[in-house]
């Protein structure tokens, strides 16, 4: 199965030692002008402008309970550099706290810069007033809730703000406060801190191996302006006389400098709404029409070329429209990404989607047939909006890709063959096909052994088939048991929030299931409403809460949690988790007739070539069993009509 590959970063990870307690600390930050922040799949379009720390979950350590920071926030030579208008709508930040009961608010003030540095204009120099932060007044203050959380907890937060920054200010202040909870009054509860998170080894030229795009580097321009390694330097733990009040900011400059390993900064990531101008060289397209545009590219070794689109309508499943980009026709290897223009925030990217090493990112509604063993078209990508434009990037071998429109690692060029397939000037979508890249179950009354585990990646759904050749329902009679099939995902991997849809063959959604099983896990129960088989842990009896089963072929959609369907009658399923935990589960029956061909004459039920007593086991077989080749008479029932005129026909000796 080809699966695109995304990057995952393992946020939570817990403090193991800490360092002496320090009352307050100011570090320098660095200025972002283009490196991925995030999983790069389905994050929020506001695009990071500021970054002081690396990703959560790579390398952390503590500096201590420090629980009143300063931090430089510069963004002179990036995105955001002059820029008016500008909104913060985005931070994201990291906490610890290492004692259990700790309740407090956490505070972020904004200041200009003006109004804090000294007379030689850089903070830390001598002051005509020792007490700036006394008397300087933030452009803005957002303060959070956070309760107790237990201990050794290390978690990264997400604040939607709309924090407007001062036109004319390139360099501004962020003072992060832990404070007694519902006052102004600074924590001073040592022992028992939230922390501010900290990351190491962010040293100068240094790599920053997990941060998105694992070949970018944190040292090396354009990605990074300024200094790009906030910390401290070494044997500046307690400078004397530096903390009075929790108010004195003026730390002596070798204290604001990089320790030349294990340097440490506040984790925070500042992110708002840009307006880059196209890429150099940047190939309008214009408005596409309907069916696949097609451009023959020649790129040169390392080389990307970038085109723009403008989409007639949404890309969207409301509106049963697509957006296909793939490389089907290269020479070589190729690889695609697709921006938000003006934004440049990374819409998707691939590389081997398609057949081959041809790269395929599809959006809007499925589903359409792959090429050779690529994936089909099923706007597992995402959905895009007509009222942006979008940019194209087109790279030869396996580039990887981030936001403001990076490419780095192109391949060493050659022909490329670029299509843009699409229906959003309002041709209709044609009629879905069925899932492909399928593992066949065959036969689910005479399924041997436990199915294959669903390997998921990143937005990926795995699916599965399977043929019930008998109805599966509920008997009417409490004293009769009924036929049932039950699926149990409580076997896959602890901590995985499974998710699944069962459609029928005509693409019909019979049946969708989060967790009604244990913990986080997902299961269905169709045909006998008596629980034939009792509750896993905390979720529900097996009692055929999922309804009756018609006997037919269906599919089964599973992903983790975020799973989305539009469309009628589509096979329509798309994932939103940024997860890549995998999925299994067991498969439970009673009463179900194995898939088997009727007998063309029924006197010779059992099809050996003569009339004799084994017809009448083997048709007894079968009527018991409610399988169709008992419905003799084919009056749409299995009942006594089906006996008589089985016998009239053995009696005979023949049809």
């Amino acid at each position: 199965m080809k699966k695109c590959a995304m990057l995952v970063a393992v946020a939570g990870l817990a403090a193991t030692s800490f360092a002496q307690v320090e009352d307050t600390a100011v570090f320098e930050g660095a200025n972002l002008t283009g490196v991925m922040v995030g999983d790069g799949g389905y994050a929020s379009r506001a695009t990071p402008v500021y970054a002081n720390g690396r990703f959560p979950g790579v390398n952390l350590s503590f500096l201590g309970g420090v629980y009143d920071v300063l931090d430089e926030v510069d963004f002179t030579g990036g995105v955001w550099d002059g820029v008016t208008g500008r909104v913060i709508t985005e931070m994201n930040f990291g906490l610890g706290q290492f004692a259990a009961g700790a309740t407090a608010d956490i505070r972020y003030e904004f200041y200009n810069a003006a109004d804090l540095d000294g007379p030689a204009g850089a903070f830390g120099t001598a002051y005509t007033n020792p007490d700036m932060l006394g008397t300087a007044t933030p452009f803005f203050t957002q303060t959070i809730q956070l309760g107790a959380s237990g201990t050794g907890i290390y978690s990264w937060f997400t604040q939607g703000v709309n924090i407007p920054v001062p036109d004319g200010v390139n360099k501004i202040y962020v003072r992060f406060s832990v404070l007694d909870t519902g006052t102004t009054n600074i924590w001073t509860g040592l022992g028992n801190a939230w922390l501010p998170g900290f990351a190491n080894d962010l040293t100068v030229g240094g790599g920053l191996t997990n941060f998105g795009l694992n070949t970018l580097n944190i040292g090396t321009a354009p990605f990074f302006t300024g200094n790009a390694n906030p910390g401290r330097g070494d044997g500046c733990a307690n400078p004397t006389g530096q903390f009075q009040e929790h108010r004195n900011w003026a730390l002596p400059p070798a204290c604001r400098t990089i320790a030349a390993t294990n340097g440490k900064g506040m984790y925070l990531v500042l992110s708002g709404e840009i307006s880059l101008p196209d890429p150099s060289g940047t190939i309008d397209l214009g408005t596409l029409p309907d069916g696949c545009t097609t451009r023959q590219i020649t790129l040169a070794a390392g080389e990307t070329k970038y085109y723009k689109i403008t989409l007639a309508g949404d890309a969207n499943d409301n509106s049963l429209q697509f957006l296909d980009v793939h490389t089907e026709g290269s020479a070589g290897d190729a690889a695609v990404a697709v921006w938000a223009a003006g934004a440049g925030s990374l819409e998707g990217a691939d590389s081997d989607d398609g057949s081959g090493t041809n790269a395929q990112l599809t959006y809007g509604i499925g589903r359409r047939p792959g090429v050779g063993d690529g994936n089909c078209y099923d706007g597992r990508d995402g959905e895009l909006l007509a009222t942006t434009s979008y940019i194209i990037g087109v790279s030869s071998g396996a580039a990887s890709f981030g936001p403001s429109y990076a490419a780095v690692g192109a391949g060493d060029g050659g022909a490329v063959t670029l299509n843009i397939c699409t229906n959003t000037a309002g041709t209709a979508a044609a009629a879905s096909i069925a899932p492909c890249q399928v593992t066949d179950l065959g036969d689910i009354a005479a399924l041997a052994g436990n199915p294959p585990e669903a390997d998921m990646d990143p937005g990926w759904v795995v699916w599965y088939k399977f043929s019930n050749c008998s109805s599966i329902t509920d008997d009417a009679d409490a004293n009769v048991q009924g036929t049932f099939l039950d699926f149990d995902f409580s076997t896959s991997f602890p901590g995985s929030d499974t998710q699944a849809m069962v459609f029928d063959a005509a693409g019909n959604l019979v049946a969708e299931d989060d967790d009604s099983g244990t913990g986080g896990f997902s299961q269905f129960s169709f045909g006998d409403v008596a629980p034939e088989r009792s509750a896993l842990g905390d979720g529900l009896p097996f009692a055929g809460q999922d309804g009756a089963l018609a006997a037919g072929d269906y599919y089964m959609a599973v992903g983790l949690f975020g799973l989305t369907q539009g469309g009628l009658n589509r096979f329509h399923v798309r994932s939103n988790s940024g997860s890549s935990l995998p999925a299994e589960f067991v498969v439970y029956s009673n009463g179900l007739s194995t898939c088997s061909t009727c007998p063309p004459c029924a006197a010779d039920f059992n099809q050996d070539g003569g009339v004799d007593g084994g017809d009448i086991e083997s048709f007894f077989s079968s009527w018991e069993g409610g399988d169709a080749c008992g419905d003799v008479n084919q009056d749409g029932g299995v009942d006594g009509g089906d006996i008589e005129s089985f016998f009239g026909l053995w009696e005979a000796g023949g049809c």
